[in-house]
């Protein structure tokens, strides 16, 4: 074809006769590239030669050839991509199954570390409890052991033996020592503020032992206010503290001993109930609390401005805040349980409804 299109412009008949020698050729071995471009040059020669007949015969070929050419080409490359797209694909599908054995063995280990957290507590508080009783001089028994356990020393152990089995635990996955020990470090410093709340919790809590802070707010509150109200109080007061200082736990350690103290000093069967109202009040404020570390993360995992989701759960929690103040105010005033509960159901139902006509307008 070269030789031919070459001479095509001086010795044209040559031309014609190498060219359709090189075409019979190209249909022999069945290289359609080399068939288009004969054509093409035949009808190139035959054009100049004012064959226009044969020149139009070669020109439809080589059209006919270019197109399956070029089909051929984007078949090609179809199949290429396609290929190129399975092998990302299943590599992609490697990865993620890599990531999720990866993940299922770390909640494995979550979860041995959790029972072993569990476990291990569980025995040193029976182990403290088994202590106490032999130093008294009484026999052992499981109800007396969990009567006398130090709790602080149990929990502080027992979480020493969950980090403990931890460590081990990714050490034989093949977790590097720095990469623990930046683990390590990064867990503490997430735990720091628990640990105050608690340290400073526990310290109140033994100051207003100390000073008997429960009988004397007993004594303060049994002439002034009618014990029914005690537990409403009781709730609304953890509920004000927890919101304002953004921690249930604190509040907890705080409250509990004085709600104690003050049923004991006023009507023993207020207990649980002020004891409950305690709990409850102080979820119900941390719940709501901005400052608050799970309202914090709640927002921040949810990935919307902190204070709009304040706002937004406000409505829901006081509502359900105001149900649960209806059933102490009753429990408070009948003394009965079912009663509390009753109206508490009541109440539910009452402001379920008027959420469902709200939200219809809406």
């Amino acid at each position: 074809l070269g030789k031919a299109a070459a001479i095509e412009n001086t010795d044209k008949k040559d031309a014609i006769s190498i060219a359709q020698k090189a075409l019979v050729l190209a249909v022999a071995i069945d290289k359609q590239v080399l068939i288009r471009d004969a054509n093409q040059l035949l009808s190139r020669i035959f054009e100049k030669q004012k064959k226009f007949k044969k020149a139009l015969e070669h020109s439809k070929r080589h059209l006919l050839f270019n197109k399956k050419i070029i089909e051929e080409e984007r078949q090609a490359e179809i199949v290429r991509i396609s290929s190129a797209l399975d092998v990302e694909q299943k590599n992609h599908e490697i990865e993620l199954l890599i990531k999720d054995k990866a993940l299922q063995n770390a909640r494995i280990e979550e979860s041995k570390t959790k029972r072993n957290i569990i476990f291990a507590t569980i025995f040193f508080m029976i182990n403290s409890g088994a202590s106490a009783l032999v130093a008294d001089g009484k026999a052992f028994d499981i109800l007396g052991a969990f009567e006398n356990t130090d709790v602080g020393s149990s929990l502080v152990f027992g979480a020493l033996s969950g980090l403990a089995v931890a460590l081990v635990l990714s050490l034989i996955s093949g977790v590097s020592i720095s990469l623990l020990a930046q683990a390590s470090f990064h867990g503490a410093k997430s735990m720091l503020p628990a640990v105050y709340i608690l340290f400073f919790a526990w310290a109140i809590g033994s100051t207003i032992g100390s000073m008997e802070t429960g009988k004397y707010l007993a004594a303060l509150v049994g002439d002034s206010i009618p014990m029914s109200l005690l537990p409403i109080i009781m709730f609304a007061l953890a509920g004000f503290m927890a919101f304002a200082t953004g921690t249930s736990w604190g509040t907890f350690g705080i409250m509990l001993p004085i709600a104690g103290d003050m049923a004991a000093g006023t009507e023993i069967s207020l207990m649980l109930p002020m004891l409950a109202s305690v709990l409850a009040g102080s979820v119900f404020g941390d719940h709501c609390s901005p400052i608050s570390d799970t309202t914090i993360l709640s927002s921040t995992g949810a990935n919307c401005h902190h204070m709009d989701h304040v706002m937004t759960q406000l409505p829901y929690a006081l509502s359900i805040a105001l149900v649960s103040a209806i059933g102490y105010l009753v429990l408070g005033v009948t003394s009965s349980v079912l009663s509390g509960f009753i109206a508490s159901a009541i109440a539910f139902t009452v402001v379920v409804a008027i959420m469902s006509r709200i939200s219809r307008k809406v």
